[in-house]
């Protein structure tokens, strides 16, 4: 219901218009009636211009004539059909990034399948009819550019990239440090400065319609405030919305927390002296950057981009366990760096990883979506749980300790398995 109040916003009333009106669009119907949350676009000005291009389709060749309807499938249809061509654009860069990685054409098909055929991803694209794909896509194309050493398109990629949603900031900042290290400094000057210029032209329109220039990083700070800085009602900010990170272990150990109370645990309750799981959070996902800096540039050097790939990947993987109030769908946006990782590993074992990795993320949007939709049945009929056995089972394993123990437990596993990869890949680099 936000995605199609977002693109009628854009289309009908103007780009200007995504980042006010919203605000005060109520979505009662979804929440059964409550005023639990507003029709809010929370993304940056790169996603911005999506709903824009949405409704401007929905409105020359789909609406009614008797006027856009919110209620109208062809708009549903619309939203999804875009992230779906998101999809699978990403299902083959990384096919071509694989076989850049001399990757044979077989095993590069097969992990491109793996994603294709994921069940996270089609529940996120098709089902929920979520973004994140879109992020993801961007990442896999500054990936491109870098092997195909064009540090302008990857600077650039990079940069549209963090101007999505703030979940993409860490990934982007690993990758620049990559790209710091792989170009000299007057390409990556030169990259830069492109990037500086494209993201002032997606700012531009916004400007010129009257709002302020400085709106991306307005839109930071406050998302910074509002997430990080306390500016959120504390019963707001948890610990995990409906993620398995290492916060729903801590929860349970130390505030004694059961069932879904894991997820919804308070992440402004203290936990290390006057530390609260929101600080010790930011102080975990700072030291995760500090050491993929580490990894990179401290005494050696990988002979190839496999090495890369394995640090983005733990690092990205590393900040979604540590980080607080992040939901499954965030869990998505790692899932491609992951398949990427296929050069370092046997097939047994990274089948195995991506395996765990999927479905772990695939029943956290799974339950989160079931428990959404549970008190109006109307929005999914055929996936409510009084109608849907498998929404039913998904959603009370995801109340229960031990299920949320393995779920968390497994994410771990994954974690630990590319931290190893990684420090073998680098044992075996070359010395600068």
């Amino acid at each position: 219901m936000a995605a199609k109040v977002a693109a009628y916003t854009a289309a009908y009333q103007g780009l200007e218009e995504l980042y006010v009106t919203p605000n005060l669009v109520s979505m009662a119907k979804v929440w059964s009636g409550a005023p639990y949350h507003e029709a809010v676009f929370p993304y940056n000005v790169a996603l911005a211009y999506v709903p824009l291009g949405i409704g401007w389709i929905y409105r020359l060749f789909l609406a009614p004539l008797s006027g856009p309807d919110l209620k109208d499938f062809q708009l549903e249809f619309l939203i999804k059909s875009v992230n779906l061509l998101f999809a699978l654009a990403s299902v083959i860069l990384i096919y071509v990034i694989l076989r850049r990685l001399m990757v044979d054409e077989k095993a590069s098909f097969i992990a491109s399948l793996a994603f294709l055929a994921n069940p996270a991803l089609w529940f996120s694209v098709s089902v929920w009819g979520q973004s994140h794909v879109i992020s993801a896509f961007l990442m896999l194309v500054a990936i491109w550019s870098t092997i195909r050493r064009n540090p302008k398109w990857a600077w650039i990629a990079l940069g549209v990239a963090s101007l999505t949603r703030p979940q993409m900031l860490v990934p982007c900042a690993i990758w620049a440090l990559v790209l710091f290290r792989r170009f000299a400094s007057r390409e990556n000057l030169r990259g830069i400065s492109t990037a500086i210029i494209a993201a002032f032209l997606l700012t531009a329109p916004l400007a010129l319609l009257g709002l302020s220039p400085s709106t991306p990083v307005d839109i930071l700070a406050n998302q910074f405030y509002v997430q990080e800085g306390g500016g959120n009602e504390p019963e707001l900010t948890t610990v995990s919305l409906d993620a398995h990170s290492v916060w729903t272990l801590v929860s349970r150990l130390a505030g004694g927390a059961t069932g879904i109370s894991r997820f919804l645990y308070p992440s402004y309750a203290p936990l290390i002296g006057e530390l609260s799981y929101q600080r010790v959070s930011l102080i975990l996902v700072i030291a995760v950057l500090l050491g993929a800096a580490a990894l990179l540039f401290v005494k050696r050097r990988s002979v190839d981009f496999t090495f890369d790939l394995l640090v983005l990947a733990v690092g990205t993987v590393g900040f979604m366990l540590t980080k607080t109030g992040l939901a499954g769908t965030h869990f998505l946006l790692a899932l491609p760096l992951i398949i990427l990782t296929r050069p370092s590993s046997r097939g047994v074992e990274f089948f195995l990883v991506v395996g765990l990795w999927s479905v772990t993320t695939f029943a956290s949007m799974y339950s989160g979506f079931g428990y959404g939709v549970s008190s109006v049945p109307e929005l999914a009929p055929l996936l409510h749980p009084s109608r849907n056995t498998l929404t039913h089972i998904i959603m009370n394993l995801q109340d229960t300790d031990w299920f949320i123990t393995v779920m968390s437990t497994l994410n771990l596993i994954v974690f630990a398995w590319l931290l190893r990869n990684t420090l073998l890949a680098r044992r075996l680099s070359q010395p600068i």
